[in-house]
């Protein structure tokens, strides 16, 4: 539905999928249908072991601050645009469990947010499926027929709400 509804279909310039173009290209090289840059996919391999081993020192000191791959590999790989957002997201998490008593108590809180976070992007998810459901049927844009500070104002409201309903929903119980 996206990708025939929408102007550039999936990839163009208003959806653009530069991890999909990332792995089809990575696909394409390690089954021989394309070249890959070996060495920068050499460059990644060694940076990937060395994040681990640091990691591995810093947890036999027992660190207060971990350095794990997958953060890394993940602040890499997406586009450039959603390191704010991520940053933003992990400040939150701090701020969150900052005053909780015990490693039981943050877990607990973690856990409870990074699941409240995983229902919101998978909310986003279907919201753009709904919105393609639409575009198939010709519906280009819904006007509700407010000013533009109305809506910014909107939109700000909407973080607040769902910045409190994470607040709430990573409580310890």
């Amino acid at each position: 539905l996206l990708h025939d509804n929408t102007p550039g279909g999936i990839g163009g310039k208003e959806l653009s999928a530069p991890q999909a173009s990332l792995f089809a290209s990575l696909a394409k090289g390690f089954f021989g249908e394309g070249t890959l840059p070996w060495d920068m996919v050499g460059v990644g391999v060694v940076l990937g072991v060395l994040m681990v081993v640091i990691d591995g020192i810093l947890e036999q000191r027992r660190a207060s601050f971990r350095a794990h791959v997958m953060p890394i590999a993940v602040g890499i790989y997406l586009p450039f645009g959603l390191a704010v957002p991520i940053l933003a997201g992990g400040l939150i998490h701090a701020w969150r469990i900052r005053g909780l008593a015990g490693d039981g108590e943050r877990e607990v809180a973690g856990r409870r947010g990074l699941l409240f976070a995983s229902g919101v992007i998978a909310g986003e998810a279907l919201m753009g499926v709904g919105l393609a459901l639409l575009a198939s049927f010709g519906i280009a844009r819904l006007a509700p027929g407010l000013s533009a500070d109305a809506l910014s104002a909107a939109t700000a409201a909407a973080a607040v709400l769902i910045l409190v309903m994470y607040g709430r929903a990573s409580r310890p119980s």
